[in-house]
């Protein structure tokens, strides 16, 4: 017999699993407390300017991208087995976080940047280099600061009385915030100077706006699920206390910028500190094949 479904149904069942978890008892979470602290309207204003604002600045620098990217040289285009090894990690830190969204039926907070830098660096390790792959790359440089702010200002009051989950919290935070990084560019496969430039450092932040406001903005207006602090900002949050108070959703926005500049310079820094060699063997290495 055939399984009929109607509409209500799905849209229950994506429901139940996705954002039904999400209530008024832990503020960052989401709820109405945490959805009364601005207005709709705010939100859409600023979603709607920031993403045509953004999309104009990727339109503007795509032909600069693939330029580059066609120039990029790398050490070797196949993943060695240490980074098969670390991007399996990754993938399985990902694959358990899922189960664990499913448990507490927040699936919705997959799409946040910590989720996304996981999955993506867990892909680009056991993957070859190609033209794709560098622009997740790009992107995923651009969302590493979201695991980083996750260990500096962790927010875990979901996670009470639940060892495997806070341990697992840090652990995945660790592993996406410097194991994988650290890890694909060690590696000379993405060590190419391009990716070091300022304005492709930007530009994968860029690409996170596009992904925020065109995606995670909306899903948290409609769902009143505080995905990636679009709805309210984190109570450890102390820009918001102490910098831009009722000016937090524009502001925040600008400071995570600095933000992800800031982390991504410094790890590119920790890197050629770790293994200068690396970055020579690449500029020398071969070139990306044409797909």
């Amino acid at each position: 017999k055939k399984i009929k479904l109607t509409m209500a149904e799905v849209f229950n069942f994506i429901r139940h699993y996705f954002w039904s978890g999400v209530t008024d008892e832990v503020r960052d979470d989401g709820g109405r407390v945490c959805h009364d602290e601005f207005s709709d309207t705010q939100r859409v204003i600023l979603m709607v300017t920031s993403l045509i604002v953004n999309l104009a600045i990727v339109y503007y620098n795509w032909p600069y991208l693939q330029k580059g990217i066609n120039q990029i040289r790398c050490r070797r285009l196949e993943p060695g087995r240490f980074e098969k090894i670390v991007g399996y990690l990754t993938l399985g830190t990902f694959i358990f976080q899922v189960f664990l969204k499913i448990e507490l039926k927040k699936m919705i907070f997959l799409i946040v940047p910590c989720h996304v830098a996981t999955l993506v660096f867990g892909i680009l390790l056991v993957t070859p280099v190609s033209k794709k792959s560098c622009l997740w790359f790009i992107f995923a440089m651009g969302i590493v600061y979201g695991p980083w702010m996750g260990l500096i200002f962790p927010v875990v009051d979901g996670l009470r009385n639940k060892p495997i989950q806070i341990a697992h919290f840090f652990i995945q935070h660790f592993v996406a915030a410097i194991l994988a990084p650290l890890t694909l560019v060690l590696s000379g496969r993405y060590a190419d100077k391009f990716f070091r430039s300022w304005r492709v450092l930007y530009l994968g932040y860029v690409f996170f706006v596009v992904y925020f406001r065109g995606l995670m903005s909306p899903m948290s207006i409609l769902t009143w699920a505080n995905v990636s602090h679009s709805l309210c900002p984190s109570r450890t949050d102390i820009f918001h206390k102490h910098v831009f108070g009722k000016w937090y959703l524009l502001g925040g926005e600008l400071y995570l910028g600095i933000a992800s500049l800031g982390i991504a310079s410094f790890l590119w820094i920790a890197a050629r500190i770790i293994r200068p060699s690396v970055f020579k063997a690449a500029e020398s290495g071969v070139k990306i094949k044409e797909e």
